[in-house]
């Protein structure tokens, strides 16, 4: 109600209010298949379930608004943003899915080539059913959610920046079978940007991110609605080291993008889900007055270090995640918009009694209507 009301207040307020408010709302339709990522089979109680029984595909609307202010002074600059999105399954009502978000920003540069910026944010997630992909535990889609990102930026000089942030972040998800599971978890990251221009139509660019973030878990277990019976606690680290190269051509008109990601997770005490990753992507984009066409695919393969599993192998997934968006302006605030995405996970885990560590395969598509003032 809140948005409907941001939006009505906008179109009636005078020129100035609306070159301060941004505005945005979408409608869309799509299709997505098998929401909650489950394998093409499984045995349960005696009984083999194939991919009719465990995958669960619906056509579904989606809905947006978005608003933010933007208030610039000479060295600063403060930006308040709104987000309420809500996708309405038909055949499978119980996924029904609303998010909330608000978030402040506060940016100032307090020397000369140099800016901090303060960027509190909260939001909000309401779904029925289980993740049950959760790498540690089985976990609630439904969670609340607290950031607190602190950055610190330095213009390097000859298009060249350095960018670090820091943030705490605490997430609570909802509390299911007598069970409550939140994390506090604490990030810090250092990111270096550098831009070359030969010609007028062609533009090299570089980046490479350096992150680190400490998870510490705690599970409680309910004896009853306000009684805690058990905690359990774990703590984990993730590093981080990303790089990318872009090449634009014709002044963006068409833009190549190829990424490169390692990661390394370590699981206290136990370590039984260390891991290492490694990944990479190719993506590619065409803008020009007719709209603009987006499309990439992203690998990844991940290999567990001491999970052992029954056929003996150690467990290891294979990631691929293709994807596109088209873009057709309608008018200067209308526009046709059209994206997919597909979640390909294969796992040598082979054991069919169980959900658990298993491959799986998602995927949506969806279509509509953007209004942008």
């Amino acid at each position: 109600m809140k948005c409907f009301l941001l939006v009505i207040a906008c179109l009636l307020a005078p020129g100035l209010l609306l070159a301060q408010f941004r505005l945005s709302a979408s409608v869309k339709e799509g299709y997505a298949q098998n929401l909650f990522r489950n394998p093409d089979n499984l045995v349960e109680n005696s009984d083999t379930l194939s991919r009719s029984a465990l995958w669960q595909n619906s056509v579904y609307n989606r809905i947006a608004l978005s608003g933010d202010y933007t208030k610039k002074w000479n060295s600063g600059r403060l930006k308040i943003t709104a987000n309420w999105g809500t996708n309405r399954y038909h055949q499978q009502p119980h996924a029904h899915r609303v998010t909330y978000r608000a978030r402040a920003s506060f940016r100032s540069k307090y020397a000369r080539r140099k800016y901090i910026e303060f960027a509190p944010e909260l939001s909000r997630q309401q779904q029925d059913g289980i993740d049950q992909n959760d790498l540690i535990f089985s976990t609630r889609l439904s969670f609340h959610q607290l950031e607190t990102p602190l950055h610190l930026d330095f213009y390097l000089g000859n298009k060249a920046w350095l960018k670090t942030e820091t943030k705490y972040r605490y997430k609570a998800f909802d509390a299911f079978n007598g069970q409550q599971t939140h994390y506090h978890a604490w990030y810090t990251e250092a990111l270096f940007k550098k831009r070359w221009e030969p010609s007028s139509l062609t533009t090299h660019a570089v980046q490479v991110k350096m992150k680190g973030n400490y998870r510490d878990q705690t599970i409680t277990r309910f004896a009853t609605e306000s009684a805690a019976q058990e905690q359990r606690f774990r703590q984990f680290l993730t590093l981080n080291l990303a790089g990318s190269y872009s090449l634009s051509l014709a002044k963006n008109a068409i833009v190549l993008r190829v990424p490169v990601t390692v990661d390394q997770f370590v699981d206290f005490p136990t370590n039984q889900l260390d891991f290492s990753e490694v990944g990479a992507g190719l993506g590619l984009t065409w803008n020009n007055k007719k709209g603009s066409w987006r499309v990439g695919v992203e690998r990844s393969i991940r290999q567990f270090h001491r999970f052992q599993l029954q056929n003996g192998n150690r467990l290891a997934y294979t990631f691929w995640n293709p994807e596109f968006e088209f873009r057709i302006p309608l008018h200067p605030t209308l526009s046709l918009k059209m994206e997919g995405r597909w979640d390909i996970r294969t796992s040598t885990r082979d054991q069919i009694t169980t959900a658990a560590y298993r491959e799986y395969s998602s995927s949506f598509i969806q279509s509509g209507i953007v209004l942008e003032l």
